[in-house]
């Protein structure tokens, strides 16, 4: 069902000019992309990843920006297991757990910032991930196994 929210008229609307930002940065050469992502307040893995999704088009027309956002969507998808993994990590009850995961999965702000060609979902599956593999590695610290 998340997926579903974050790809329906995923590209009813054009692309704006941050994500044409985005899109122009990614679409450089890759010594050029580093150049201008170093120069800039941004954190280049997202850059990179969508400069690899990019180079995927086959087709030599303009980009559609269903492509374009479909990175952002599959990581927007990603935070809602790693909601519930996070959650139960810090020892919430499943139900607390799952319905953490089920407020992220349809949340509107959730399902906008998951609909654009930026890095704010892939900035938010990556703090999760680490945050569930830092408590877990606490854990296992605690056991005596780390």
């Amino acid at each position: 069902m998340a997926f579903g929210l974050r790809v329906y008229r995923l590209g009813g609307q054009s692309i704006w000019y941050d994500e044409a930002l985005s899109v122009h940065y990614a679409r450089q050469p890759l010594t050029r992309l580093l150049a201008l992502v170093a120069a800039s307040d941004h954190p280049p893995f997202y850059f990179l990843l969508l400069h690899g999704w990019l180079r995927l088009w086959p087709d030599p027309r303009p980009l559609p920006e269903f492509w374009v956002r479909f990175p952002s969507v599959m990581a927007g998808a990603l935070t809602i297991p790693l909601i519930y993994r996070l959650g139960r990590a810090l020892r919430l009850p499943p139900r607390a757990a799952l319905l953490a995961a089920w407020g992220a999965a349809v949340s509107p702000f959730q399902v906008w910032y998951a609909q654009e060609t930026r890095m704010y979902t892939v900035v938010l599956a990556l703090t999760l991930w680490g945050g569930w593999w830092l408590l877990r590695c606490i854990a296992e610290g605690l056991k005596g196994t780390w």
